[in-house]
């Protein structure tokens, strides 16, 4: 199987004609927001593909490691590493792979709410002056 494409997640562009915009702005109901959703959740299924039993058996996560991912997850400056950080945090690779990806699946969906609130503001605009 080949590896997964490092393509953007976009949906297929739509094919309706011009609508009218609605008054309420709901990211929850686009279909782009689906499938980023989906992609993301096919995506988070095949770790075990791409990361096998056999790598989290040869790869040691290191609390160091840990506590790195978790301060950048959180946007925060981690706190000094220790000489305790350097053993391992008992966490499988596979695992880390899978809370990656969950982030990266995040990542696009809210980029993906970004984009339609922008297109909704600008339809609302185009309304308003009509």
């Amino acid at each position: 199987m080949p590896p997964p494409s490092n393509k953007p997640c976009r949906p297929p562009p739509s094919t309706s004609g011009r609508r009218k915009p609605p008054s309420r702005f709901s990211p929850s109901t686009s279909t782009a927001s689906a499938f980023v959703r989906e992609k993301g959740d096919t995506i988070i299924k095949e770790v075990p593909v791409y990361v096998p039993v056999q790598a989290d058996a040869a790869c040691t996560i290191n609390r160091s490691f840990v506590r790195l991912h978790d301060a950048a997850a959180a946007g925060e400056l981690p706190e000094p590493a220790r000489d305790a950080d350097a053993a391992a945090a008992g966490i499988a690779l596979s695992a880390v792979a899978g809370t990656v990806a969950a982030n990266y699946q995040t990542c696009h969906e809210n980029a993906e709410q970004l984009r339609a609130l922008q297109a909704w503001i600008r339809e609302m605009k185009v309304a308003g002056e009509q």
